[in-house]
C-alpha cells in the first residue's frame, strides 16, 4: 500500500509493533485456550456501553445551544490541561524508551534510512498511541451528542491531536535535556519518576487552597466563581481551546497549526543529534561492581526475613518500579493536607470522604506491590526448588506487600483519629481490609511475568485488575458509609467480599496456572 522506507510504510510498522505489544501475553505460562477474548472487542463494548448511557443525556442537550460561557471555558481548560499533565508523563517515558528500550536502532541506524526519518516516525508513533487513548475515551461522549444534534463537536477530535503533538513534543525536548544533562545512565530513572510527578501534578495542586482553614478555603471559592461568572469575556489564550473543543473553526485551525509546527521543528531538532545520542544510551550499560569474595556464608535468617530483603533489594535495584509505586503514594499527601486542614468539618462529609479515601489508597498501594512481589518474580524455577513449602514463600510476600501499606496509611489514619476518632479508626480498618483484599487477589490470580512489565498495565490479569478495583470501592463505599452512620454501608462489604470471593483459588489451582497445566 505505501512505498518502502517510506514515512507511512515506517509508521504503519511502529503502529502495527505498537498493537502487537498491546495485545500481547508476555510473562504468562503457556497454555491452551478455546477462546482467547481480543482486546480490541472489549474497548469496542465498553466504549458502546457507556455510550448508550450517555444518550439520554445527548437527547436533553439537542436543541441547547452551546455558548462558551467563561465558567464553561474555564471547565473546559481545566480538563485539557488535565489531559496534557497525562499525556506529558506518558510521552516522557515513551521518548526515553525509544532509546533504551527498543531493541532495532542499531540496524535501523546503520540501514540507508536517514536517522531525522527514523525519529520522526518513531515521535509520530509515541504520539499516537496517547491518541488512541483518550480518543476512545471521549467518543462515548461525542458521539452521541455529535449524532443527536451538535456535529460540531466531532472537531474536539482535532484537539486532542493537537494536545498529543505538543505533549509529545516537550516529551522528546525533556528526554534530549536530560540525557545531555545527566547522562545516559541516569535519564531513564529520572524520567521515569519526573513522569509519575508530572501524571500527579494536578492532584496535588488542587489541594493548594485545602491548606487554608475551612472559613478562607470557602470564602476563596466564592471569590474564584463570583471572578469568572462576572468576567465578560476571557483572554484568547483561555478561550481559543474551549472554543475549538465546542466546535470553532477558526481556534482550531490554529492550536493544531502551533502544535504540528511545534512537533515538527522539535523532531527535526533532536533527529540531528539522534543518531549519536542513541549510540551513546547503547554503550551506556551499567557497569558491573565486584564485590570481595566472602570465605563464609550466613544462613538461617528465616524465609520472612530472607524474602522481605529480597524485595527491598530489587525494588531499590529498579527506580522505576519505585517511580510507579511513588504514583500511588503522592496521592496520600493531598488527603492528608486535607486532614491536616479541614478540622471540625472531618465529623460530617469531611470524614465519610477522608476514611473512603483511605481504605481506597490502601487497596491500590497493597495491589501494586502485591504485583511486584507475586506476579512479578523472576526466579520461579528457584522457590519451586527451595526446601520450603511455596505457601510460606506466598505469605511471606503477603507480609512484604502489607508492610509499605501500613507504614504509610497508618499515620493518616492517627491524624484523622486525632481529629475525628470514629472516622480514623472505621478509615484504619477499611485500609487493612482493602489491603489485606487487594494482597490476597493478586495471590491467588498471579500471573508470572517480568518485572521489566510492570509499566504496561495490560501485563496483569484483566480479571484480577477488575476485581482489585471492584474490592477497594466496596470497601471505600463501606467504610464511608459506616462513617456516615449508612446501612448502606453492609451492600458496600458486600460487593468486595463477593469480588473476594470470586477471585479465590486453591494452591493447586495456582500452581498449575503458572506452570501452564490449567484446563
Amino acid at each position: 500500500m505505501f512505498a518502502r522506507a517510506s514515512v507511512p510504510w515506517l509508521l504503519a510498522n511502529e503502529l502495527r509493533l505498537l498493537w502487537r505489544s498491546f495485545g500481547s501475553r508476555k510473562g504468562s505460562a503457556p497454555r491452551k485456550r478455546r477462546f482467547r477474548f481480543p482486546p480490541w472487542l472489549a474497548a469496542a463494548l465498553v466504549i458502546a456501553a457507556v455510550s448508550a448511557a450517555f444518550i439520554p443525556a445527548a437527547i436533553s442537550l439537542r436543541d441547547v445551544e452551546i455558548v462558551p460561557v467563561p465558567l464553561l471555558v474555564v471547565i473546559i481548560d481545566l480538563v485539557l490541561a488535565l489531559i496534557l499533565s497525562l499525556m506529558l508523563s506518558q510521552t516522557v517515558v515513551s521518548a526515553v524508551d525509544a532509546f533504551y528500550q527498543r531493541g532495532d536502532l542499531d540496524l535501523l541506524l546503520s540501514s540507508p534510512l536517514s536517522p531525522t526519518r527514523i525519529l520522526v516516525v518513531r515521535a509520530l508513533a509515541i504520539a499516537v498511541n496517547p491518541i488512541m487513548v483518550f480518543a476512545g475515551l471521549a467518543t462515548p461522549f461525542l458521539v452521541p451528542a455529535a449524532v443527536l444534534g451538535h456535529p460540531e463537536l466531532l472537531l474536539a477530535y482535532g484537539v486532542i491531536i493537537a494536545i498529543s503533538l505538543t505533549a509529545t513534543a516537550a516529551g522528546l525536548a525533556l528526554a534530549i535535556a536530560l540525557f545531555r544533562l545527566i547522562g545516559p545512565r541516569k535519564t531513564r530513572t529520572v524520567a521515569q519518576i519526573l513522569a509519575a510527578l508530572v501524571g500527579a501534578v494536578f492532584v496535588i495542586a488542587a489541594q493548594v487552597p485545602n491548606i487554608m482553614a475551612g472559613d478562607d478555603r470557602e470564602a476563596f471559592w466564592t471569590e474564584r466563581i463570583y471572578e469568572i461568572i462576572s468576567v465578560e469575556t476571557l483572554p484568547a489564550i483561555l478561550q481559543w481551546p474551549a472554543e475549538a473543543v465546542l466546535g470553532r473553526p477558526l481556534p482550531l485551525i490554529v492550536i493544531l497549526g502551533f502544535a504540528i509546527v511545534l512537533f515538527t521543528v522539535v523532531a527535526l531538532w533532536v533527529g540531528r543529534h539522534f543518531a549519536s545520542d542513541a549510540a551513546a544510551a547503547n554503550s551506556a550499560a551499567p557497569a558491573v561492581r565486584r564485590r570481595p569474595a566472602k570465605t563464609t556464608a550466613r544462613f538461617g535468617s528465616g524465609v520472612i526475613r530472607a524474602t522481605m530483603v529480597k524485595e527491598a533489594r530489587l525494588l531499590l535495584r529498579d527506580p522505576g518500579l519505585i517511580s510507579q509505586v511513588l504514583l500511588r503514594v503522592i496521592y496520600l499527601f493531598p488527603l492528608a493536607v486535607f486532614i491536616f486542614t479541614s478540622g471540625e468539618t472531618l465529623e460530617g462529609f469531611g470524614g465519610v470522604m477522608a476514611a473512603g479515601s483511605m481504605a481506597l489508597l490502601a487497596g491500590q498501594l497493597a495491589g501494586s506491590i502485591a504485583w511486584i512481589t507475586l506476579s512479578a518474580e523472576d526466579s520461579p524455577e528457584l522457590l519451586a526448588s527451595a526446601p520450603v513449602p511455596i505457601r510460606r514463600f506466598w505469605n511471606a510476600k503477603l507480609i512484604v506487600t502489607l508492610v509499605p501499606s501500613a507504614v504509610l496509611v497508618v499515620p493518616v489514619s492517627i491524624a484523622l483519629a486525632f481529629f475525628a476518632p470514629i472516622p480514623g479508626l472505621l478509615g484504619l480498618l477499611g485500609g487493612a481490609a482493602a489491603a489485606v483484599s487487594a494482597a490476597l487477589i493478586n495471590l491467588w490470580l498471579q500471573k508470572q511475568t517480568k518485572r521489566a512489565e510492570f509499566r504496561k498495565s495490560w501485563s496483569s490479569s484483566f480479571a484480577a485488575s477488575v476485581l482489585e478495583l471492584a474490592t477497594s470501592a466496596g470497601w471505600a463505599a463501606a467504610t464511608g458509609l459506616a462513617v456516615a452512620g449508612s446501612i448502606w454501608a453492609l451492600a458496600g462489604a458486600a460487593v468486595a467480599l463477593v469480588a473476594l470471593a470470586l477471585s479465590y483459588r486453591s494452591e493447586a489451582t495456582i500452581q498449575a496456572r503458572l506452570t501452564g497445566q490449567e484446563a
